[in-house]
């Protein structure tokens, strides 16, 4: 990645990574003489300048561009020449690889609403127009996201739906109104199809990776993968979860110790998950005491017999169905992970789930760079000369009010009585400031059953329940906005797990957070072992990483809103008013959203309260941040394979 201080048309030393039609393609884009060309396949090696007009890649390159191109202001975008440089470069580095000028996996942080999966597709049409024997895999995270690009490369873009196969497991969903089906239905014979889209769940699924990653016996050209890739499968389980469950199949059966010979399956059952405990309890007593910590060993469960296995899958107890994972992980090495200075703990494990033969793959993602769990796999390079951050958030001004936001904190505050509900009270004062013509996005937590409560198990919906507060508060959440003559809904209720989807929000100028999805300690700690592939990886710096897990989120959900349109590099006006508890967190945001403007949600009602232990940690942020983001990108030598 560029330097945040490098300007490519004052220092003159940036040009193309690509020959396409020379001197002045290059001039039409830039706008400044072009000094000199370099290969992709010798990054650092100049070249004449000169085209090279026989040469079939760049004609894919060129033909792709302008399909990109087009098809970007047509959508009403105003590009600059570094926006279209970063969209040229992406472009070659898809044609590179499947043309076996590159090797390795090659990260491109191309800013949200840059145009990558329209690059995708603009590539994906010229290679069938100009009929290249290259072939490519296009892997996202949502069916929605690949029908809509099956879609599109048909009808945009004119590809013939033989060439283009499509793998997803919900064939026969149907819409309920129309009963028609959800979804263009998978397809067969994908091994002869040059296009196969397919999520990041399959790709990763496979034990035989040909099932989805050849095409007519060969490995595909290229695969591009949208979003942050992360290649390990992690399992975990919480101790306290583990705990619960075995006290559940305890009462459920009201066996009996003075019993043994009453070789029930359920008695039998709760021996073995007694069993499984002991295991774990050595190995926690081995970690010392709550204040300290031993170097973790390995450890395995005892191998069950079919019948447990079967009992522990199919029984229907909630609780006890949990230990369903306790027969699942037994013929894995596990590690025991106990957090230091608490009682709090768990064990975890991993598969790796993509493998090393996949080794020409271009990620897209916005994160790079910003979500260090994404980094620590290693195995995503990145282009020195590619400078994603295409457009400044000047028009954007963010709003923080610094307060507890976890989903422990934020269920609690909505498990109150409405009167006593602060949040609400404070977004109804925003809501008020807004003018009624403007829509506005509000994020939070998916509604959950059983969360305790002052003693009792209770259900909590944070988003149904603001919305009857802000009713309650004399704010209409049914009204209406008119957007280019079209009527939406003036309040999208949206909650985390929809901020790398949907972009059905664009008209919305304004966006409330309430709170931030924060992972847990063992669900962080297992992602990290995974991605590391070490069972034995130090995974004390799951602080820093929660940060920019939780800087990640807020950074695609903001993304989510009119800010993601991007006109002559600016992104499109947008208030946003967060709620987090961390008071330095603008420090993590700001270097991926240049211009931004960072003020204070001074609270009407709540008392703001700054995490004791964010304060500490955050004033290290930088420097440990630096150290991490200096091993991850390391350079790598570029690969060349005839």
């Amino acid at each position: 990645m560029r330097s945040a201080n490098t300007d490519p048309r004052e220092s003159g030393s940036i040009a193309p990574t690509g020959v396409y039609n020379g001197r002045e393609l290059y001039e039409q884009l830039v706008g400044s003489p072009a000094p000199c060309v370099y290969r992709l396949d010798e990054p650092h090696a100049l070249i004449d300048p000169k085209p090279t007009r026989n040469d079939t890649n760049n004609r894919l390159n060129t033909l792709a561009l302008q399909k990109l191109v087009a098809t970007l202001e047509g959508y009403g975008n105003v590009l600059t020449p570094e926006h279209k440089l970063a969209l040229q470069m992406i472009l070659e580095a898809f044609t590179a690889l499947a043309s076996k000028k590159r090797k390795g996996r090659w990260g491109y942080d191309l800013g949200c609403g840059g145009g990558k999966t329209e690059a995708t597709k603009a590539w994906t049409a010229a290679l069938c127009e100009l009929g290249f024997p290259y072939s490519v895999e296009i892997s996202s995270s949502r069916i929605e996201d690949l029908d809509s690009i099956k879609r599109s490369l048909m009808a945009d873009y004119g590809v013939p739906e033989h060439q283009i196969g499509l793998i997803h497991s919900r064939g026969k969903e149907v819409i309920k109104d129309t009963k028609e089906l959800r979804y263009l239905p998978p397809t067969e014979g994908n091994d002869n199809r040059p296009i196969l889209l397919l999520t990041h769940a399959q790709l990763k699924g496979p034990k035989d990776i040909k099932q989805f990653t050849y095409y007519q016996g060969q490995p595909r050209s290229v695969v591009i993968y949208d979003e942050s890739l992360l290649i390990a499968r992690k399992y975990f389980l919480e101790l306290s979860t583990v705990t619960s469950a075995v006290s559940a199949l305890n009462n459920s059966f009201k066996y009996r110790a003075d019993e043994p010979d009453d070789d029930s399956i359920e008695l039998r059952a709760h021996r073995y998950a007694q069993q499984c405990l002991e295991v774990l309890d050595d190995e926690w007593a081995n970690q010392g005491s709550a204040s300290t910590s031993a170097e973790p060993k390995p450890i395995r469960f005892p191998k069950p017999d079919d019948d447990l296995q079967d009992f522990y899958r199919h029984h229907g107890h909630p609780d006890i169905n949990e230990l369903k994972h306790l027969v699942e992980y037994a013929d894995l090495d596990l590690r025991v992970v106990r957090i230091s200075g608490t009682e709090v703990g768990g064990y975890c494990t991993y598969e790796l789930a993509l493998p090393d033969e996949i080794d020409r793959m271009v990620v897209l993602d916005a994160s790079i760079g910003l979500r260090i769990l994404s980094t620590l796999n290693g195995t995503v390079q990145t282009d020195e000369e590619f400078d994603g951050r295409i457009k400044r958030y000047n028009d954007v001004t963010i709003r923080q009010l610094v307060h507890r936001s976890g989903r422990g904190a934020i269920f609690k505050e909505f498990l109150e009585r409405q009167d006593q509900r602060k949040i609400s009270k404070e977004i109804a004062d925003v809501v008020r400031q807004i003018p009624e013509n403007e829509a506005i996005a509000v994020w939070s937590f998916k509604s959950r059953h059983g969360v305790v409560h002052k003693g009792k198990r209770s259900a909590v919906n944070v988003l149904g329940t603001l919305e009857d507060d802000l009713k309650h508060h004399g704010i209409d959440t049914d009204a209406k906005v008119i957007i280019n003559g079209e009527e939406k809904p003036r309040f999208a209720w949206l909650s985390y797990g929809q901020e790398t989807s949907s972009n059905n929000y664009l008209y919305c100028q304004n966006s409330i957070l309430v709170g931030v999805l924060h992972r847990s300690d063992i669900d962080l700690a297992a992602e990290m072992i995974g991605e590391k592939r070490d069972l034995s990886a130090d995974i004390t710096k799951r602080f820093e990483i929660q940060r920019t897990e939780c800087a990640h989120r807020i950074y695609q959900a903001i993304n989510r809103s009119a800010c993601r349109i991007i006109k002559d590099g600016r992104a499109q006006r947008t208030n946003v008013w967060l709620i987090h508890h961390d008071e330095n967190f603008e420090d993590l945001l700001r270097p991926h959203m240049p211009g931004v403007k960072w003020r204070e949600w001074k609270p009407n009602h709540l008392n703001g309260r700054v995490d004791s232990k964010a304060k500490k940690v955050s004033k290290t942020t930088a420097e440990i941040l630096g150290d991490l983001r200096e091993c991850a990108f390391r350079a790598i030598p570029t690969t060349d394979s005839e």
